[in-house]
């Protein structure tokens, strides 16, 4: 059972730096770039218009608020209309219509 445990947390651990080594490679990216800096600025500046209304679902499901992220990544905080792109996925967080029908 030990030596399970011990494989798990090193597979953990192993995912994580993986993860992180990503994370910074497109931090890094973001950076070095004027254009990318700008989207995410922007970005940054519509979240807070969500972010009060997010911020309070995610509290009352005792969700994360590292969840907020979500929409940042996916649409940049720009509501899209299902019209508006390929998957037919709708609003800030662009969640397919099937994904919506899966999560109800």
């Amino acid at each position: 059972m030990i030596h399970k445990r011990f494989l798990n947390q090193n597979l953990l651990e192993l995912k994580l730096h993986i993860l992180n080594s990503e994370i910074f490679a497109e931090i890094h990216k973001i950076q070095n770039s004027i254009q990318a800096r700008s989207y995410m600025t922007s970005a940054l500046e519509r979240m807070k218009e969500y972010q009060p209304t997010i911020t309070a679902e995610l509290n009352k499901y005792k969700m994360p608020h590292d969840l907020l992220a979500l929409p940042l990544i996916e649409s940049g905080y720009k509501p899209l209309g299902e019209s508006q792109n390929r998957v037919k996925a709708a609003g800030i967080g662009s969640l397919s219509q099937v994904l919506q029908k899966n999560m109800a």
